[in-house]
C-alpha cells in the first residue's frame, strides 16, 4: 500500500506538467485547433444553411468556408443586413498561394454602401490580417455593382455548378443577402462566367486590393 501511495503522490507532478504544457500549447497557438485539411464543422455560429452546397460535401464546404469567414472576423449574412443596409454583398478569394482576401459591400437604405477590405496573411494565419479598411462608397458605384450582378443573374446562378469540379486554382464564394433572401455562389476563378466582372469589380476596383497572380516558374 505504501509503494502504491508513493506512485501515486510522484505521478501527479508530471500530470500537472503535462496539463500545463497543454494549455501553453493551446495559448500558443491562438486557440486555434482547425487549419487547412481539418475544418471544423459549420456551426456556432453558423454561416451557411443546412445542406446549401450539396449532398456530396456533407457540410465540408461549409465548414472550409466558414472557418476562412470566421477566421477573418466576419458575421453570418443574416447578421449583417437590416435596416440600415437592406442589401449585403461579401465576396471571399482564397488562392492556394498567398493572402486570403476578403469584401463586403452593405448598402444603405439612401443608395450609397460601406465596404470592408480584408486580407489574411496566409493560408494557415487568415486571422492575421494585414489589411483592415472600411471606406464610404458612392451611389454611382453601388448602382454600378448592382447592375453587375443583375446583369450576370447572381441571384439564381446554382450555388454549384455539378458539371465542374475543377481542383486548384482560386476560389470564390460570393454571398448576398436581401429583404429576408439569402444566395451564394461557389466556383473556381475559371468557371465564374458573367459573374467574373461583378467580383473583380467590388475586390479590385472597390475594395483596391490586388488579386493574387501565379508565381513565376524559375
Amino acid at each position: 500500500m505504501i509503494g502504491l501511495r508513493s506512485v501515486k503522490v510522484s505521478l501527479l507532478p508530471l500530470l500537472l506538467l503535462v496539463s500545463a504544457s497543454s494549455t501553453v500549447a493551446q495559448s500558443n497557438n491562438s486557440g486555434r485547433p482547425w487549419g487547412p485539411g481539418h475544418w471544423p464543422p459549420d456551426e456556432n455560429p453558423r454561416f451557411f444553411p443546412v445542406g446549401v452546397f450539396g449532398e456530396w460535401s456533407r457540410g465540408r464546404l461549409a465548414g472550409y468556408f466558414g472557418w476562412y469567414l470566421r477566421s477573418m472576423a466576419e458575421k453570418p449574412m443574416p447578421e449583417c443586413a437590416g435596416p440600415d443596409h437592406p442589401q449585403v454583398y461579401r465576396v471571399l478569394v482564397l488562392p492556394p498561394y498567398g493572402s486570403r482576401l476578403l469584401v463586403r459591400l452593405s448598402v444603405r437604405a439612401g443608395g450609397s454602401g460601406e465596404l470592408t477590405a480584408k486580407a489574411g496573411q496566409s493560408d494557415y494565419h487568415p486571422e492575421v490580417l494585414i489589411v483592415d479598411k472600411t471606406r464610404e462608397v458612392s451611389n454611382a458605384d453601388v448602382q454600378s455593382i448592382l447592375k453587375h450582378l443583375n446583369d450576370a443573374a447572381f441571384w439564381s446562378t446554382p450555388t454549384e455548378d455539378p458539371r465542374h469540379n475543377v481542383m486548384g486554382g482560386v476560389v470564390w464564394l460570393i454571398e448576398g443577402a436581401k429583404a429576408g433572401e439569402y444566395h451564394v455562389v461557389d466556383r473556381p476563378e475559371s468557371e465564374l462566367g458573367p459573374l467574373k466582372d461583378s467580383v473583380v469589380f467590388l475586390v479590385v476596383k472597390l475594395g483596391k486590393l490586388d488579386l493574387p497572380t501565379q508565381p513565376r516558374r524559375k
